[in-house]
């Protein structure tokens, strides 16, 4: 069994509602004087996904994950095997 650090990186798809958080919790940061600039959205890679540390990915949109609830990142979630199994 390989091991997850939460410093790697993994990829997600975003769905709109996804987007619509991260741009929530941007908004919460500049209403309380925390960033002077505009809402910039993740990149997305040729195959539609979006590159996180897992610790983040678990900070930004961790909240917004219920069951049965809309998702902010479709369900299957990438994971770098080859840096997860470097670090062994």
């Amino acid at each position: 069994m390989n091991k997850l650090n939460i410093n790697h990186y993994v990829k997600v798809k975003l769905t709109d509602h996804g987007i619509e958080c991260l741009r929530k919790n941007y908004d919460d940061l500049v209403a309380n004087g925390m960033f002077p600039y505009g809402f910039k959205a993740p990149e997305v890679d040729g195959d539609g996904y979006s590159r996180f540390q897992m610790w983040s990915l678990m900070l930004q949109l961790g909240p917004y994950v219920r069951m049965c609830g809309t998702m902010p990142f479709e369900i299957d979630i990438l994971i770098d095997i080859q840096e997860a199994t470097n670090d062994n």
